[in-house]
């Protein structure tokens, strides 16, 4: 469609990206006899945020376990010709074929003692996975795992944002902090401000910042808490040591913490 002989384009449908299979949503408006309107229908191309509609989940991790160490490089070989057959998947045949993989593997398999993983790309060559397996590394029935809590300077405008939105542990400690904020006076809220555009968002005013970072460290806590995670030691470097002191203290809240 368009004018004939010139190269203009009526745009009819929002943006389509080929290589993901995801639409685009965007804001539009459109002018008239110079004088600039906005759309009075959504489908027209839609008058919302620039982003893409559904949630993009490219990436997983894979991890296979054999009972000796040579075996994983076994299992790299057996599986290179199964996962080349899946080359001629779509961009969301790809995707949804991680998901099920990842969890058939960490949740329907036996776990050994032999370990490797390898990161799977939903936008690129499942066939070349297996060369990219890690080195097998032989686990523990006693990890050592140390946590280590940052101060300022590591700060971002959306820090947390997707585990926010995608664990009600994480999300229930967030809320539990901002809560207590506001008990001690606080006239920002640390969820919305945690919602905010790089160009709108304070994170890097330090009223801002350190009590940002010191309640997102505990939500992390709490999330990989929830998980088994379990750390046998804890560092923290200035407000991180907030973040090493609630996990001292176990089933306290740093809004209990006076």
């Amino acid at each position: 469609m368009g004018i004939e002989n010139t190269r203009h384009q009526t745009v009819v449908a929002p943006p389509y990206y080929a290589n993901t299979g995801l639409v685009a949503q965007g804001k539009c408006s459109y002018a008239m006899n110079n004088e600039s309107r906005q759309p009075t229908d959504d489908l027209v191309i839609g008058q919302k945020e620039n982003g893409l509609l559904d949630e993009v989940e490219n990436y997983q991790i894979l991890v296979w376990s054999t009972a000796d160490e040579d075996g994983i490089k076994r299992l790299a070989e057996s599986w290179k010709p199964f996962l080349s057959d899946k080359c001629e998947f779509s961009g969301s045949q790809r995707r949804q074929y991680l998901l099920d993989l990842a969890y058939t593997l960490s949740q329907r398999r036996s776990q050994l003692q032999w370990r490797s993983y390898a990161i799977g790309d939903a936008l690129g060559d499942l066939g070349s996975l297996p060369d990219h397996f890690a080195p097998a590394i032989k686990s523990t029935d006693d990890p050592h795992i140390a946590f280590l809590f940052t101060g300022q300077g590591a700060q971002w405008h959306a820090m947390g944002r997707e585990l926010l939105h995608r664990y009600p542990v994480f999300a229930d400690s967030l809320a539990e902090s901002a809560k207590y904020l506001k008990t001690l006076g606080c006239t920002w809220d640390l969820l919305i401000e945690l919602e905010k555009s790089a160009s709108d968002t304070n994170v890097n005013n330090p009223a801002y910042g350190q009590p940002l970072c010191t309640a997102l460290q505990a939500a992390l806590i709490d999330l990989l808490d929830s998980w088994g995670v379990i750390p046998t030691a804890v560092v923290g470097h200035s407000s991180g040591e907030i973040a090493a002191a609630y996990f001292a203290l176990p089933y306290i809240h740093p809004s209990e913490c006076d």
